[in-house]
């Protein structure tokens, strides 16, 4: 039995919802489709000018063209923008500062804080990712575990690795960045 007491900052936060947004596939698609679409506008916008005249075409056509190799940095900045938010939010402020006290039992992970008690068994576990400043568990669920790697010592990572062992979970070793 491991124990340990963790405590979220907005940072933590922050990190999780964007780790979690670039694992989603709907959010990848969103982001794939948005751009796609934006593209075909430009070009239409491109053509409908051909017509009428051929120096607006042809700006709208430069213009549109760096708009499109942009879009991806927009939606970095326009996804993080939104997920600050969210993690501003008055239900995520609540968890800012919150201490939980984390108990791995022989087959299951009990999660303790004030307001909460909850169990989650490992073969709930999809997937253990450590990046450069967490350690994320994703559950079968749909959602993310945090674990600032500020907070844990290497104990834990190696209790990790070997629960994974153990229960056949993927423990992945990733340089994430948002992007």
């Amino acid at each position: 039995m491991k124990e340990i007491v963790l405590t979220l900052t907005e940072k933590n936060i922050l990190d999780s919802l964007l780790y979690s947004a670039s694992k989603s596939d709907p959010i990848k698609k969103s982001r794939k489709t948005t751009r796609i679409l934006f593209g075909v506008i430009m070009l239409l916008l491109t053509l409908l000018f051909l017509f009428s005249n051929k120096l607006i075409a042809g700006v709208t056509f430069i213009v549109g063209s760096i708009a499109f190799l942009l879009f991806p940095q927009y939606l970095k900045i326009y996804y993080k923008k939104f997920f600050t938010k969210l993690s501003r939010s008055d239900e995520q402020k609540k968890l800012i500062g919150l201490e939980y006290k984390m108990t791995f039992q022989d087959h299951y992970l009990e999660t303790k804080n004030n307001f909460v008690e909850s169990k989650c068994l490992y073969t709930n576990f999809e997937y253990i990712a450590e990046t450069q400043e967490n350690i994320f568990i994703k559950l079968k669920t749909e959602t993310f575990l945090t674990f600032p790697k500020d907070q844990i010592d290497n104990e834990l990572k190696n209790y990790l690795k070997d629960l994974c062992s153990r229960y056949q979970i993927e423990y992945i070793e990733e340089n994430w960045v948002w992007k």
